[in-house]
């Protein structure tokens, strides 16, 4: 699909490492907004306020955390969040022992 197209754009995610010696569970943070509103960097208006935030909470706890973008439904028609997030998830199992988390303790959330 062309970069014009409609519904193009990169699905990113962030990956967050602790330092540790073995590999670490990995978190895959899915984005609040019900579908429709937010990106991989929106974290719940409740815990905005955290200070460190959540995501640097779970990495300080021996956690490796990937927030991950998905398409938004003005985007995409359901399923096709799930699909990007599953995709996501594949994505990440297929990386892990070069980033050094553990492939077999991947959990994926949302707020």
């Amino acid at each position: 699909m062309a970069p014009d197209s409609l519904g193009f754009r990169p699905l990113l995610l962030d990956l967050y490492l602790p330092v540790r010696p073995d590999p670490a569970p990995l978190v895959v943070f899915v984005h609040g907004g019900g579908w429709l509103r937010g990106d991989r960097s929106t974290v719940s208006p409740r815990l905005a306020s955290w200070r460190p935030g959540p995501l640097a909470r779970l990495t300080a706890a021996g956690f490796a955390v990937a927030p991950v973008d998905y398409r938004l439904s003005g985007e995409a028609r359901f399923p096709a969040q799930l699909e990007d997030v599953s995709a996501s998830v594949d994505w990440l199992a297929g990386q892990a022992a070069e980033h050094g988390f553990d492939a077999g303790h991947v959990r994926a959330g949302a707020p």
